[in-house]
């Protein structure tokens, strides 16, 4: 259940990975150099490029959990509680991806103990919270869902707590990120209407899919 759910949650954290494994060199160069200016862009234009990247596809993932998952999985029984699971796992995409951006860039000023460390923190309060959870609630699998977010947000916090003490760096909110979860979240809400008025008169999910994945970019690269 959970792992066709993990599969879908994890690509666009991959693609973010792939950003953070090359940002490495970059920012060791810089910062051996002491250009701290050009460091931060770098971080800056990294951070920028993967906030394109996963800001919409957690939310394309929430709004088309069901149709994604019967292309991806066709002939399983397709049951609700998949679909609610990815749709709780879409929500700690964004937070998973910049956390592992921003490990990268601590590997690259030559702190890898403090992801390490980041890590450990956010390992201890993930298993007390889902060790409560599940001796006093029956939330099962969900409980799961719900302290991954928990982790993927503290990851997020403390690696970006450990960034700015010792790099100066943070993030702008308004200047940084509000573009692309704008553009985001209106391409949410067309995706949500496209996808139900397609139900009605498309029955090839592939094909009902594909057309609300081109919809979806269509209008994120307008209203962006």
């Amino acid at each position: 259940l959970s792992g066709k759910a993990m599969v879908i949650q994890n690509i666009p954290i991959a693609i973010v990975s792939a950003i953070s494994s090359s940002l490495i060199p970059q920012i060791s160069n810089e910062y051996a150099m002491m250009r701290m200016d050009e460091l931060k862009q770098k971080i800056k234009t990294s951070l920028e490029m993967a906030l394109f990247i996963i800001l919409p596809s957690s939310i394309g993932i929430f709004i088309l959990a069901k149709p994604i998952l019967q292309v991806l999985f066709p002939g399983d029984e397709l049951l609700k509680e998949t679909i609610i699971l990815l749709k709780m796992l879409s929500c700690s995409i964004t937070f998973s991806s910049i956390s592992t951006l921003y490990n990268g860039v601590l590997q690259g000023i030559g702190k890898v103990n403090i992801p390490v460390k980041n890590a450990l923190i956010s390992l201890i309060i993930q298993t007390v919270t889902l060790s409560m959870c599940l001796l006093f609630s029956s939330s099962g699998i969900f409980a799961v869902a719900g302290v991954s977010f928990l982790y993927s947000c503290s990851m997020f916090l403390l690696n970006s707590k450990s960034i700015k003490k010792r790099l100066s760096f943070y993030i702008n909110w308004k200047k940084d990120v509000l573009p692309y979860l704008f553009s985001s979240l209106l391409m949410g809400v067309t995706l949500f209407i496209v996808e139900r008025l397609l139900n009605r008169i498309v029955t090839f999910v592939f094909f009902k899919l594909l057309l609300c994945i081109l919809i979806g970019i269509f209008v994120y690269f307008i209203i962006l």
